[in-house]
């Protein structure tokens, strides 16, 4: 017989992998076989809960609920961070005007 999860029973080989913790995400919860592996809900670092294949976790193909792209994303394009400040303004103003 197979185990029992929150309701939902494994299928064969799956094993219970509730709190392990893959990059930025711990596995909370099991939502069952999806049609591409066994679906897990998991908790971010941040705070949210998104879903992943266990594969992808594994793999390292999903790292975060989506807040790492975000961080990683804004420290790129963010050089200074003074962008908004009247200074800032004064100075854009400045170079446009030469």
């Amino acid at each position: 017989m197979n185990a029992v999860i929150d309701g939902i029973e494994l299928g064969k080989g799956v094993k219970d992998l509730r709190g392990q913790v893959f990059n930025r995400l711990t596995i909370t919860k099991h939502l069952g076989a999806g049609k591409y592996g066994t679906m897990w809900e998991c908790q971010c670092t941040c705070g949210k809960t998104t879903v992943a294949k266990i594969g992808d976790l594994r793999s390292g193909h999903k790292k975060s609920c989506g807040c790492l792209f975000h961080e990683k994303a804004g420290a790129h394009l963010r050089k200074h961070g003074k962008y908004l400040t009247p200074e800032y303004g004064s100075w854009h103003a400045m170079v446009q005007r030469c």
